[in-house]
């Protein structure tokens, strides 16, 4: 969708429900236009549940007026009777025209997110980079699970773990005993290739998505 005449690329939907309300967060790319013009039009977004769209609740935007800016937070008010549900259909409205700017659908299992927490502390973790042949000794998916247990000892009771799905065997295969032991939840991410190769952009993403993930269910992240 568009916001003063700019595109807004949307990187990730994610339905959020503490343990009181709950809310769409909408991580967006930063752009100084788009974000200019959404703090001095407040109530220029809206958003709706696709089978109720009389039920609008205003966007808020966050994130612009830190020394970082690669990303902001649109966020809106979501019915909390809808926690239990698997997927929501998410529709962005302008207010003015009442006219449908895009559709969202973001899907995760309630049960398991259900389970996640309340940890005294969690982590969040970027993806790991291997080079192809890199040896155990060196090779980031082998000292993982190193990483791991160290933080273990220091008190993390939950890590999210972030991924993009073709990671090296090997690193699928050290991660699977602390999937299996509910010691890690992991979040595979969907990004164009640049990207994932533009660090600084894809760990906004990573610290934003976990931040509101966890809300709720972390005293420390």
């Amino acid at each position: 969708f568009a916001v003063a005449g700019k595109i807004v690329v949307v990187r990730g939907v994610l339905p959020v429900f503490p343990s009181a309300g709950g809310y769409v967060a909408f991580i967006v790319d930063f752009d100084h236009d788009v974000w200019a013009h959404l703090r001095s039009n407040a109530s220029l977004l809206s958003c709706a549940p696709k089978d109720d769209p009389a039920s609008l609740s205003s966007v808020e935007a966050f994130g612009g007026n830190v020394s970082m800016k690669w990303s902001i937070v649109l966020k809106c008010a979501w019915p909390e009777e809808r926690r239990h549900h698997s997927c929501h259909d998410v529709n962005l409205v302008n207010s003015d025209s009442s006219g449908i700017l895009a559709s969202y659908r973001p899907c995760s299992d309630p049960e398991l997110a259900q389970k996640l927490g309340p940890y005294e502390m969690a982590a969040c973790v970027q993806p790991v980079f291997d080079m192809p042949g890199d040896a155990e000794d060196t090779c980031g998916s082998m000292l993982l699970p190193q990483w791991l247990e160290f933080s273990v000892l220091k008190g993390v009771q939950h890590f999210v773990v972030y991924n993009y799905g073709d990671e090296d065997a090997r690193y699928f295969a050290a991660l699977r005993p602390y999937l299996e032991a509910g010691l890690v939840t992991q979040i595979r991410l969907t990004v164009p290739l640049t990207m994932a190769f533009s660090g600084a952009k894809t760990q906004m993403l990573i610290i934003n998505d976990c931040l509101h993930r966890m809300r709720g269910r972390a005293k420390w992240l």
